[in-house]
């Protein structure tokens, strides 16, 4: 897992800082809600598959500390990051389970 999350900090040249940043359900099925200790901020969205390949990329704005993320990932098992604007990051571990 550290090697993943090292290969993403050199790929967007950020450092990997931990955010408390909280997703659920999980396991989901088609949609996850994010839960931010900021009101409203914008958020990069990136999923990647266990081989490090991205799958999903989205931008959101949390409204009230809250986004919605609507997937379409078939079932497996996924690396969520979570990114604001102050290129602050947290990586997630996230099953999909349909």
């Amino acid at each position: 897992m550290r090697e993943l999350i090292d290969n993403i900090c050199k790929e967007y040249d950020v450092e990997y800082v931990t955010r408390d940043v909280d997703i659920y359900p999980n396991p989901a099925t088609n949609q996850i809600t994010i839960v931010s200790k900021t009101e409203n901020e914008q958020l990069k969205i990136i999923a990647r598959d266990l081989s490090g390949r991205a799958v999903l990329v989205m931008n959101l704005k949390t409204s009230n500390f809250i986004a919605n993320l609507d997937l379409g990932l078939i079932n497996g098992a996924y690396f969520i990051t979570i990114a604001n604007a102050k290129d602050e990051w947290v990586i997630k571990k996230l099953l999909i389970a349909k």
